[in-house]
C-alpha cells in the first residue's frame, strides 16, 4: 500500500546497512515518490508505478534528483523482491519505448547498429535519448502518426532536452523516420541547431612541479589513500585512462617481467607499459595494507561493502579533489584523470622525447593522434620554427617593378 512506502524505506535502510546520509537521501525521495501516487491517484505500488514516477523525472530540468531517485526506486523494488542489496543500477532495464513510435525507435536502433557498428556506449546513448523522446511524445499525446513540428518544440521546451548528445540520436530518428515514409515532412530540421560540433580544443595539462603536489598531497597512511595514490600514479606516470585503471585486474600485473600488460578498453589495442617501481610499491602497499579481502579480479575496489570495482566517474572525482587539496588552480583547465595522461604527454614532449614514444606509452595507433598535444607545447613548436630569409631589394624592382604573375 501506499502508505507503507515509508515505514518499508526505513527497513530498507537498516537491512541493507545503509549510511545515515544515504539512507536519508533514499528516504526524502520515497516521499516524494508517495506524493506522485497521490496525485495520481495511486493507492498501490508497483515496479510500473516506480517507472512512471521516474520518467515524469526524467523530462525535468534537474539531472541530480532523477539519478538519486532512480536509485531509490531501484532499491525499493530490490527490497521488496526480497533480493540482496546491489548498488549497481542497470541503465538498460528502464528502457520502455511506448506505443508505436517507440517500437519504431526500438528498430531504428537495432538497424543503426547493424550498419555503423556501433560501440556499446552509443548503442546505450541511442537508446536513452530515444526512449526519453517517445516517453515525451506520449506524455504529450503525440503518435507516429500525428508527429509534427510542434511536438518536436514540446520536447525542446525543457533545457535539459537540448543537450547535444539527446538531440544528436533524435535528429537523425527523425530523418529516418522521413525518408522511411513516416512522417510527410523532415522534422529533423527542427533540431539542426543542435549538432554536436567538436571545435578543435587544447588539452588541459599540468606542470611537472604541479603533479607532484597532486601526489604528495594524498594521505597514505589509510586504506583510501593507498588506493587513490597507486591510481593516480597509475595516471600521471603511465599515462593510463580512467577507464583502463579501474578496469586493471591482478592478471594484467607480469611482476616477473616488471610490465603491465591489458588491453585498452577505448582503442581494444593491447599495450605493454613498465611497471615502475613507485607504482609497483604503491601497489603492493595497497594490497597489502589496504584493500579489503574480496576475491575480485579487479584490483581497485570501493572502501565499504559491498565492494566493487571503482567506477570511472568515481576515479575522476577523487583526482579533482586531489587537485583542489593541493592548492593547485584549475582554473582554465580541465582536472579529471585525463588532464593527467595529458600531462604526461605534455611532459615528456617538453624532455625531448620522441613522437613514436610517447604514442607507444599513450597507446595511440599512430603519432597522428599524439600531434594533438603538440598544441600545448609552445617552446617545442618555437624550437622546430626558422627564421625567415631576407628579401633582397632588387626582388621588388625586377620586371620594372612588377612582380611575377
Amino acid at each position: 500500500m501506499r502508505d507503507d512506502l515509508l515505514s518499508q524505506e526505513k527497513l530498507l535502510v537498516e537491512q541493507y546497512k545503509l549510511t545515515q546520509q544515504t539512507g536519508a537521501r533514499h528516504i526524502c525521495r520515497i516521499r516524494e515518490l508517495v506524493v506522485f501516487m497521490q496525485e495520481h491517484d495511486c493507492d498501490i505500488y508497483t515496479e510500473d508505478v516506480g517507472m512512471s514516477f521516474l520518467k515524469s523525472l526524467e523530462l525535468t530540468d534537474s539531472k541530480h534528483k532523477y539519478t538519486t531517485s532512480r536509485g531509490a526506486v531501484f532499491l525499493l523494488n530490490n527490497f521488496l523482491k526480497g533480493l540482496p542489496y546491489r548498488p549497481k543500477y542497470i541503465e538498460g532495464d528502464v528502457y520502455t519505448f511506448p506505443g508505436k513510435l517507440g517500437m519504431e525507435a526500438k528498430s531504428f536502433i537495432s538497424l543503426r547498429n547493424k550498419e555503423y557498428r556501433l560501440s556499446s556506449s552509443t548503442v546505450r546513448t541511442y537508446q536513452s535519448s530515444l526512449d526519453i523522446f517517445t516517453t515525451a511524445m506520449k506524455l504529450h499525446g503525440a503518435t507516429l502518426e500525428t508527429l509534427k513540428r510542434e511536438d518536436i518544440n514540446y520536447f525542446l521546451a525543457s533545457s535539459q532536452n537540448q543537450s547535444p548528445y539527446k538531440c544528436g540520436p533524435v535528429r537523425i530518428f527523425l530523418k529516418y523516420l522521413f525518408e522511411s515514409g513516416f512522417t510527410k515532412e523532415d522534422l529533423s530540421k527542427e533540431l539542426e541547431g543542435f549538432k554536436c560540433r567538436r571545435g578543435e580544443k587544447l588539452p588541459s595539462f599540468y606542470t611537472r612541479d604541479e603533479v607532484m603536489k597532486i601526489e604528495g598531497v594524498i594521505d597514505r597512511t589509510g586504506g583510501k589513500g593507498k588506493r587513490d595514490y597507486a591510481m593516480i600514479l597509475l595516471a600521471s606516470r603511465l599515462g593510463l585512462r580512467a577507464s583502463d585503471i579501474t578496469r586493471l585486474q591482478f592478471a594484467s600485473l607480469n611482476w616477473d617481467n616488471n610490465v603491465i600488460i591489458l588491453k585498452q578498453h577505448k582503442t581494444k589495442r593491447e599495450i605493454i607499459l613498465p611497471l615502475l617501481s613507485d607504482i609497483g610499491d604503491a601497489i603492493i602497499d595497497y594490497i597489502k595494507n589496504g584493500r579489503p579481502d574480496n576475491d575480485s579480479k579487479n584490483l581497485f575496489l570501493s572502501l565499504i561493502q559491498p565492494y566493487r570495482p571503482i567506477r570511472v566517474s568515481t576515479l575522476c572525482t577523487i583526482v579533482t579533489n586531489y587537485i583542489y587539496a593541493a592548492g593547485v588552480s584549475p582554473k582554465g583547465r580541465h582536472h579529471g584523470t585525463h588532464s593527467l595522461r595529458h600531462s604526461l604527454a605534455t611532459n615528456l614532449l617538453e624532455n625531448g622525447t620522441a613522437l613514436p614514444v610517447i604514442s607507444e606509452v599513450l597507446g595511440h595507433g599512430s603519432t597522428g593522434s599524439t600531434m594533438y598535444y603538440l598544441g600545448v607545447n609552445i617552446k617545442s613548436l618555437l624550437e622546430c620554427s626558422q627564421n625567415v630569409p631576407d628579401v633582397p631589394e632588387d626582388f621588388y624592382s625586377q620586371k620594372g617593378g612588377m612582380l611575377y604573375a
